[in-house]
């Protein structure tokens, strides 16, 4: 079935003399996102198009009016607006030509005839979503450290040129077919320089640093602070710091979540990743922008070290039913399950490789993961056989239970020696057998009774 199109934007085709619209791939506060292709000498060729539309609702202009504002009170107002978003095309062609932004290809503002309204089109090369990549691929440690390096060359290029993104979020990060990692959409964005008063409240909530939520002074670290929580939610199973693991969440557990960020609550270490990853996440999220990384420049340092060092895991973060759980919002049979399941895997790779730990917490480990194996083991005989945890709060129950308790899972009480009966065996035939030798050695010595 053919895909319909706004006729608006119908009429303006081809863009540029030689583009089509062929899809819808995304919407934003003011526009659109559509792949567009144009065939050249029998070869296809694909960009996206970014649709900026203003004003954005039909209701605005007549609201304005009721206020008393004229029509060229509100070309004004309009016209400022606009001036906002060419501002994202210029800073996208001054950044152009570094892997890890989005390249601008170009653009072209069209007012409209007979009404007040303007459409904006940026071309750009098309690239591939954060979420829309893990959910078709396998994610994993190294991964995530290295969106990390590449966000950060990115972010460090923007603080060379005194521009503070301010919405840095899964949405916002691509990844190209070469495997680089892509900053874009800096529609709200503004440069620092010039201005004292540099932020009002604009971008997603969600990733903001607490002094932009406050409406306090922000300075460059509230870009590191909104990194860190992408890449906390890409190591803690797709939540935010807070969110429960295993329950599906709630608006109430989602606002009281943000409320304890906003006060500055230690936030727990993220469920995977090794621990330097954990150490660097945890610092770029502090609540004091002076305990953060200084410049992204020092945090993408520290994910380079990582990178070089060789010993991330390569195994999937999310496993394709998880993810499917996460998509759909809804629980599927025992995750819990396999969640441990995918700990155990990550626990074997990481014991592949060379320790740093003495021999006694390297033995420790190794109860840990025969425990984890013979108590997987356990809840799925019971499983399959319907016996018990048959729902989320009881397998919940017994995961905890190994976690306190991995001896028993180790030697069960019937498979444990008995070594005090063994011993007292042991003694009574030694007892035996040097008693009837001694007898036999008795019996035939010269003189003895008949």
């Amino acid at each position: 079935m053919e895909m319909r199109f706004p006729e608006r934007l119908k009429a303006l085709e081809p863009f540029w003399g030689a583009w089509r619209l062929n899809a819808c791939v995304g919407e934003g506060s003011y526009g659109k996102v559509f792949k567009i292709v144009r065939t050249d000498l029998g070869s296809e060729y694909i960009a996206a198009l970014k649709w900026i539309y203003i004003p954005h609702q039909d209701n605005e202009i007549d609201e304005m009016r009721s206020e008393g504002m004229s029509d060229e009170d509100i070309r004004f107002y309009y016209d400022t607006l606009i001036k906002s978003f060419t501002n994202e095309i210029r800073m996208m062609s001054e950044l152009g030509g570094n892997s890890h932004i989005v390249n601008y290809l170009d653009h072209i503002v069209i007012p409209r005839r007979g009404e007040i309204g303007w459409d904006i089109f940026i071309r750009m090369e098309y690239l591939t979503p954060l979420d829309k990549y893990i959910r078709a691929h396998n994610f994993s440690e190294r991964d995530v450290v290295t969106v990390g390096w590449h966000i950060c060359q990115a972010l460090a290029l923007c603080a060379r040129h005194k521009i503070l993104h301010r919405d840095i979020k899964p949405d916002n990060i691509f990844r190209s077919s070469d495997g680089n990692y892509k900053l874009g959409d800096f529609g709200v964005s503004r440069t620092l320089e010039g201005t004292r008063n540099n932020l009002s409240i604009k971008g997603t909530p969600l990733y903001m640093a607490p002094e932009v939520l406050t409406g306090n002074q922000a300075t460059f670290s509230a870009d590191v602070y909104s990194l860190g929580l992408v890449l906390y939610r890409l190591l803690n199973r797709q939540r935010m710091p807070c969110l429960p693991l295993y329950d599906l969440p709630t608006h109430d557990n989602r606002e009281k979540a943000l409320q304890r960020r906003i006060r500055g609550d230690v936030l727990p270490e993220p469920a995977d990743g090794c621990r330097d990853i954990k150490r660097i996440v945890l610092k770029a999220c502090a609540y004091n922008p002076d305990d953060r990384y200084a410049t992204a420049e020092e945090m993408g340092t520290m994910f380079e070290k990582l990178l070089k060092r060789g010993r991330l895991s390569d195994a999937p973060l999310f496993p394709e039913n998880a993810i499917n759980q996460m998509n759909s919002e809804r629980s599927s049979l025992h995750p819990d399950v396999k969640e441990m399941q995918s700990q155990h895997t990550r626990l074997s790779r990481k014991n592949e490789a060379p320790r740093e730990e003495n021999s006694a917490i390297e033995d420790l480990n190794e109860i840990r993961t025969v425990g984890l194996v013979t108590k997987l083991d356990d809840i799925g005989s019971d499983i399959n056989s319907g016996a018990k945890y048959n729902s989320r709060s009881a397998a919940n129950a017994y995961i905890k239970k190994v976690s306190v308790e991995p001896k028993r899972a180790i030697i069960p009480k019937k498979s444990r020696p008995r070594g005090g009966f063994a011993l007292i065996i042991c003694l009574i035939l030694a007892i035996a057998l040097f008693g009837g030798g001694a007898f036999m050695l008795f019996r035939d010595q010269p003189g003895s009774a008949n």
